[in-house]
């Protein structure tokens, strides 16, 4: 009974939080379930393919198993690691359905789109162990050449039932990897001008940073957005300084999840794309610009008490 209830708790705060704050915050951005504790055994994470090979902007899916073992799994927050600036998470589909793992997927990609969480609210003797899909992923990468996916287990978290409880820790574990290669590559069309921010808040009392420009052509572009904090972006915009990429003329900088504090100041720079070869087409003298300046955000002043 004191379990059942435990349950009915945990059911609950979710019910609550769903409403009270945007899907995607209340598991990955808060505390309520993932809450630092002693860990009592491990859940294995592991992407497949092992190697995938596509064109530049060409859709790949990558799917996300767990291995628990015998202990059985209530949630799970995968968070992505990598090559994360130059790759474009189209879409998570968790797997929630009728047979599956799990029933709620959290994510919103304006937050932290490398982190989704799914969740179980099925009883406990339905809850998932031993090997069991998580999500699948719809990845873009525009960088040529090979990288590697994998699981930031600094930020992934996980909580299953140790036969009293159902929101007990454990520890995430890294398994097996994604290699991708990527054909092609990109050449450079333009810089961008009339660069504007737009901060953001965040539920978290973070801030995301919405970053606008002009289109300096009718070309289906690529954009690479550059950022550096407290000093202009170098010049010549090295990819140490990439923020994202967006194949629109806006990108919201969520700092790869982490989002910025108040009394921030960000500079950006943009450089638009197209794949290669350019064939037939070449940018005019008026779309290029020389000298870019690097724009800075307003003084971020957060307008909400602190979390914690």
């Amino acid at each position: 009974m004191k379990n059942k209830n435990q349950k009915l708790l945990l059911l609950a705060i979710v019910i609550l939080l769903a409403i009270a704050l945007p899907i995607g915050i209340y598991l990955a951005r808060t505390q309520q379930l993932f809450r630092p504790q002693a860990a009592f055994g491990q859940v294995t994470v592991n992407l497949v393919p092992l190697e995938v090979s596509k064109n530049v902007g060409e859709p790949f899916l990558v799917e996300v198993h767990a291995n628990s073992g015998v202990i059985p799994v209530s949630g799970i927050s995968v968070t992505l690691s990598g090559n994360l600036g130059n790759i474009v998470v189209q879409d998570v589909t968790g797997a929630t359905a009728t047979g599956e793992a799990f029933t709620d997927l959290i994510y919103d990609k304006q937050i932290d789109p490398y982190t989704f969480t799914l969740l179980s609210k099925k009883p406990t003797a339905q809850l998932p162990t031993g090997s069991f899909k998580i999500a699948t992923l719809s990845i873009i990468s525009y960088e040529s050449g090979t990288h590697t996916l994998s699981v930031n287990t600094e930020r992934s978290q996980a909580v299953g039932f140790n036969g009293t409880s159902e929101d007990v820790a454990l520890t995430t574990v890294a398994g097996t990897q994604t290699s991708y290669t990527i054909n092609d590559s990109l050449c450079h069309w333009a810089q961008c001008a009339n660069i504007t921010v737009q901060e953001e808040l965040r539920p978290d009392n973070k801030y995301n940073i919405r970053v606008s420009w002009q289109q300096p052509s009718n070309q289906a572009l690529i954009y690479k957005v550059y950022r550096n904090t407290d000093a202009a972006v170098p010049e010549n915009n090295p990819d140490t300084f990439l923020a994202g990429i967006s194949t629109t003329n806006s990108f919201v900088d969520t700092k790869f999840g982490d989002g910025f504090a108040g009394e921030t100041n960000v500079h950006y720079n943009v450089d638009s794309y197209l794949i290669c070869p350019l064939v037939g087409i070449s940018p005019t003298p008026t779309q290029i610009q020389t000298t870019l300046t690097p724009i800075t955000t307003p003084t971020l002043t957060p307008t909400a008490t602190p979390a914690g």
